[in-house]
């Protein structure tokens, strides 16, 4: 059975006649910086060096080391021929426990609202309080500082943990 294989490259950013970002992630497009298509190229080099998932599972190849030199040297060629297999299951793992930890996805759905929010209210100008201007820097460190406790509350570092 061949694998089927489909192109997605360019999807992601299809723009309409004036502009506008159309394609399947069209908010992702308002949120990204300008830095957006150095993300896509990286991304793009890891979809290119993933390896066949036969290879990354198996079995038959794995053999006990004849030693620690031979241990530190074999893996440190398995992470460098399957570096975008782990990065993909390590990803999928992150996805599977934001997905199952209600706490968690809420908490990030708090900060990456908020985090939204100071974006479209600086479009205009600076936010002033008191009257004193907050620069968008002061803004998101504000967020993120708040968002800490949320993080932890919701056990984001055993996941982590866990995952890695």
């Amino acid at each position: 059975m061949q694998p089927i294989k489909v192109d997605l490259s360019g999807v992601d950013h299809v723009q309409n006649d004036e502009g506008q970002a159309s394609g399947w992630f069209p908010i992702a497009h308002q949120l990204l910086p300008a830095k957006a298509e150095v993300a896509r190229e990286w991304i793009g080099q890891r979809r290119a060096g993933m390896r066949g998932w036969r290879d990354f599972f198996k079995s038959d190849k794995f053999r006990l080391p004849s030693g620690p030199t031979v241990l530190t040297q074999r893996l440190a060629l398995n992470i460098e021929h399957f570096q975008s297999n782990y990065l993909c299951v390590f990803v999928v793992l992150l996805i599977y426990c934001i997905l199952t930890s209600p706490m968690l996805l809420l908490a990030l759905a708090a900060c990456l609202g908020m985090f939204y929010v100071i974006r479209v209210k600086n479009a205009n100008g600076t936010l002033r309080i008191g009257g004193k201007e907050l620069s968008p820097a002061f803004q998101y460190a504000i967020v993120a500082a708040c968002s800490f406790p949320l993080f932890y509350i919701s056990g984001a570092g055993s996941i982590i943990f866990w995952v890695i």
